[in-house]
């Protein structure tokens, strides 16, 4: 299940993570923008500690990434209070507050309520856990610890209660 790949930080501040690292503090302490489907906070994501975190780096124009956006949305539900989906969108996608308000304006057929979260314009994420190919998925367990690095064929209910039940 796990697939992870090193690459050289361009900030010597923030590190790039491998499977198996743990996360430093300051990935729960930094603020991001985050667009909830109705407007944009900046929040940190020290209120997700403590459960299985999957982050899905993705783009508003990549096709894989937008067809697996109803299967998260239904794991998310099948999983609430265990588990939480964040997408997020980096800045090197391109899209902004407005590609991306207006893209679910347009696609409200492809989330379950409630939406998933999106960090957007996303830079010391990108630098934690660098990759070229979109989607990219980050799987962190309830301890902080980097569980794994995937594609999309892992991102199912199996799994999930797999390293649920690793706790």
């Amino acid at each position: 299940m796990a697939f992870s790949s090193k690459a050289q930080s361009s900030v010597d501040s923030i590190p790039s993570l491998m499977v198996g690292d743990q996360l430093p503090e300051d990935f729960w302490k930094t603020k991001h923008q985050i667009y909830n489907g109705e407007d944009l906070t900046n929040k940190d994501l020290s209120g997700y500690k403590g459960k299985l975190l999957i982050l899905d780096f993705w783009a508003t124009w990549c096709g894989s990434c937008v067809s697996s956006l109803p299967k998260l949305s239904k794991l998310q539900q099948n999983f609430t209070g265990k588990m939480k989906v964040i997408l997020v969108n980096c800045y090197n996608t391109r899209d902004n507050e407005k590609k991306i308000s207006d893209f679910y304006l347009k696609r409200k057929d492809l989330l379950l309520a409630p939406q998933l979260p999106t960090v957007i314009n996303d830079r010391s994420l990108l630098q934690m856990f660098p990759h070229r190919i979109i989607p990219h998925y980050v799987w962190i367990d309830a301890n902080g610890t980097v569980a794994a690095i995937t594609n999309s064929q892992y991102i199912n209910a199996c799994q999930i209660k797999q390293l649920l039940s690793v706790r």
